[in-house]
């Protein structure tokens, strides 16, 4: 049957295309019924048997269902239906897996599955889906259906849900136009039975309907309110579907642009696709367009602002996960292009002390992206490379990769110090790491000096009502002292772990407002930081975590302030740590050293390397110790080489030391310095240290293996062995040829027998040498290293050597080949 025409219902926007559903016509004109059989007259023969059965005979089940199908065939058939369209496919592929002919794929399958094939892909283009216009008789029906969708029984209810959700698919702006009809089944009202609110919120979940909810601030305005209040039932199902539908909405939820614009470059070019348009027209359209962009903005307003009232008024809320919904929503509607109302501000700083944990979680990210909203532009300006390099830069973008003369300035080389004019200048500050190792950005941009930046530690008359707001806030003592109570506050036993958005809130509170919020934090910090708790240390790491990064823009006087409180505690903090929070300090201090320039965080580094081993304070601490250096030192990675050299000579006097777990970490700390010794990938090295520096301070205390073979248990020689065993096992790039020579020092050892933990480290170090990839020019290297090692006289040395070579070969096959 053709589809119904006729004119559009009021309100939906005249299309400029023709919206006319497209036939295949395959080989003759189809037969066009009598009138009385069209489907304009059918359609409205059933909407008025629909509307007699629903008033006169509504348990009449049978009947029902039989109109759905009816409803079903008259507003979305037109030659195949969907679902058998699906079942045919199904059954398709699986003759496909019997009868399919596996040697010769697709191109040999037999002929009854060839046609069968192609009536499916006939079937598929009847069914393609074109959104056709809405009449108002295609209305009434909807309505029909939408009426029967929240009946009493249900199976009717299920039934005509899922006619309606495949007929909203087809027919423009009807979820929009059945809107009207879903709101008062929503409203707290005694007169809304249970199925009729239960059967709403399933069509609210339809995605035609969803989707137009969220993309017009209008329906938005009237339905989040209702949704957030609509209280009806104690039932599981009822709250279930309530919180899937939330869920649904903040889901889908898309940040569409609020305010339309259209560059003046682009004006002249529209205009002139039609010569038609005249200049008062232009205007009026741009008028209209302004317009619109503020009845948008106020919409949005208005939805935030009846929410947070909503909020407030406890009385509407009688249940906690409605009070969790409806922050949820107000942090849903936090954007970028628009700022957000100060009564949500208010709200949500406000719940960052709240009694429930799930509120204060939704809370702190919502206050950080508040936060991220009102950072103001810091100035940036070009960096002029030639003035900054020794030698001059004639192409940025190809350079040898790696370490040269022209970005030795980003580099902290000995003779650095740190001044209060070099600080605020900014000269030279480059905070990512990966800028000029390999070459330059197009365009360097660096950060003006700090007297041209936004100012900080302002006072109440400078800033915004919004800074103003969330200022006043966090300068109260209670609020601060409630905060902290409930950061410190353990969730899960043993599962707690480092939370990086509460650091990046407070690196943007930090960042935001300066020095002076700090004083409030300060002896909640000297408190939790050395407190025996596991959360509570946590809770400190994360603080300082985000104070340090938030420092970034601050002047040298700020800092140096700071710095003299946070240094000490820093030292206590060292001293102090336990092994539930050795992770969380580990990724604190990494989270500071991160895209940071050297400079900025010379003084941490300082810090840490003054006295890093100290046998007063245990084996745990000293090992604590050396993971943290670790996890600054590697974020910098090549721009730090004098202090990878100064940590190496370091280390180099306690390869000896009495304790494993602190072994382990020197030779895990020494797989970082050396990592940046790529030379054999072709990288240039000019400052770091290099590999074959390590072979040498190893091969100065490990005799040869007669020797070795003889040392007793408590020897400082097998000390040292075993920390160069250390090296190999948490070596990043085990390919290097250094670290077989380091092996082959350490091999005797093989057929020692009196320490258990040899034999360990030795099956380790297999592990680690033999997996992995060789480049040509290294095997003849390593298998002359690995030979003479064989060589040595010793039976038990030979099996490590041929377990190597067996995997390093698989691994290596077709370069070995090619050799």
């Amino acid at each position: 049957l053709p589809q119904i025409e006729g004119p559009m219902v009021a309100g939906v926007a005249d299309s400029v295309v023709s919206l006319k559903r497209s036939f295949h016509i395959i080989s003759k004109t189809p037969r066009v019924p009598p009138e009385e059989f069209s489907r304009k007259t059918l359609a409205e023969f059933f909407h008025k048997l629909t509307n007699y059965i629903l008033n006169n005979c509504e348990d009449d089940t049978k009947s029902m269902l039989a109109i759905v199908n009816i409803l079903k065939m008259l507003l979305s058939s037109f030659g195949t239906d969907k679902q058998a369209y699906e079942g045919s496919n199904q059954a398709l592929n699986q003759i496909k897996l019997t009868m399919g002919d596996n040697l010769h794929g697709k191109k040999k399958l037999v002929r009854p599955l060839i046609i069968s094939k192609v009536l499916l892909l006939h079937d598929l283009r009847v069914m393609e889906r074109k959104m056709s216009p809405l009449t108002p008789i295609h209305m009434s029906l909807l309505e029909d259906l939408s009426k029967m969708a929240i009946s009493g029984y249900t199976e009717i209810r299920v039934s005509a849900q899922q006619c309606l959700n495949l007929c909203l698919e087809d027919y423009i702006s009807s979820g929009r136009k059945l809107m009207p009809l879903f709101i008062p089944y929503l409203e707290n009202n005694s007169e809304v039975t249970h199925e009729q609110f239960k059967g709403t919120l399933y069509m609210m979940l339809s995605p035609i309907v969803t989707t137009t909810m969220i993309r017009n601030w209008g329906i938005m305005k009237e339905v989040l309110p209702i949704l957030v209040k609509a209280d009806h039932s104690e039932k599981s199902t009822i709250l279930n579907l309530i919180s899937h539908l939330h869920n649904t909405i903040q889901r889908m939820y898309d940040t569409f642009s609020i305010n339309f614009e259209v560059s003046d470059s682009c004006l002249p070019v529209a205009v002139s696709l039609d010569s038609a348009i005249t200049k008062a027209e232009e205007e009026e359209a741009i008028l209209k367009l302004k317009e619109s962009n503020t009845n948008r903005y106020n919409l949005y307003v208005k939805i935030v602002e009846e929410l947070v009232d909503i909020m407030e008024a406890q009385h509407d809320l009688t249940q906690w996960r409605f009070t969790e919904i409806t922050v949820k929503l107000l942090a849903m509607l936090i954007r970028q292009d628009v700022p957000y109302p100060l009564k949500g501000i208010q709200l949500l700083v406000n719940c960052l002390t709240h009694d429930a944990i799930a509120i204060r979680k939704v809370a702190i990210f919502s206050v950080t992206l508040i936060l991220q909203q009102l950072k103001r532009t810091h100035k940036r300006v070009s960096i002029d490379l030639n003035a900054l390099s020794p030698v001059k830069i004639n192409d940025p973008l190809h350079l040898t990769p790696g370490e040269r003369e022209d970005n030795k300035w980003l580099c902290i080389m000995n003779n650095e110090v740190e001044d209060e004019l070099s600080w605020d200048s900014n000269i030279g500050i480059v905070n990512k790491t990966r800028y000029g190792y390999y070459c330059y950005p197009r365009t360097s941009k660096g950060y003006s000096p700090v007297s041209e930046q936004p100012k900080l530690n302002r006072t109440i008359d400078e800033m915004t009502e919004a800074e103003r707001l969330i200022y006043q806030v966090f300068m109260d003592k209670e609020f601060v002292e409630k905060i902290i109570s409930f950061l410190s506050l353990e969730e899960h036993k043993g599962k707690d772990h480092f939370d990086t958005q509460r650091t990046q809130m407070f690196k943007n509170l930090f960042r935001n407002y300066g020095s002076c919020v700090v004083e409030h934090f300060k002896p909640h910090l000297e408190k939790l930081a050395v407190d025996s708790q596991e959360s509570s240390q946590r809770c400190a790491s994360e603080i300082i975590a985000g104070l340090v990064r938030g420092s970034n823009h601050w002047s040298y006087k700020m800092m140096k302030e700071v710095r003299e409180w946070l240094e000490p505690l820093l030292v206590k903090v060292m001293s102090v740590v336990h092994p539930e929070t050795q992770e969380d300090w580990y990724q604190c201090f990494s989270e500071i050293s991160a895209d940071r320039d050297p400079r900025r965080i010379l003084w941490l580094l300082k810090c840490l390397l003054k006295n890093p081993l100290n046998e007063g304070n245990g084996s745990f601490i000293d090992s604590c110790r050396l993971s943290l250096i670790q996890a600054v030192l590697s974020q910098q990675e090549w721009r730090i080489p004098s202090l990878l050299k100064e940590v190496s000579t370091f280390l180099s006097t306690q390869l000896d030391h009495p304790f494993k777990n602190v072994r382990e970490k020197i030779g895990s700390l020494f797989s970082g310095i050396y990592l940046m010794d790529v030379s054999s990938l072709g990288f240039q090295i000019l400052y770091s240290p290099l590999l074959p520096d390590l072979v040498e301070m190893f091969s100065q205390h490990i005799p040869n293996p007669q020797e070795l073979i003889t040392v007793t248990p408590d020897s400082q020689t097998l000390k040292i062995c075993k920390t160069a065993m250390n090296v190999i096992v948490h070596a990043y790039q085990p390919s290097a040829v250094e670290l077989y020579h380091i092996f082959s020092m350490v091999l005797p050892l093989a057929a020692y027998e009196d320490d258990d933990e040899i034999g360990q480290l030795i099956k380790l170090m297999c592990k680690q040498l033999c997996r992995c990839e060789l480049s040509p020019e290294k095997i003849p290297s390593i298998i002359s290293i690995l030979r003479k090692a064989a060589l040595s006289g010793l039976w038990k040395v030979k099996i490590p050597v041929l377990l190597i070579l067996q995997v390093l070969a698989f691994w290596n096959l077709f370069t070995f080949s090619s050799s």
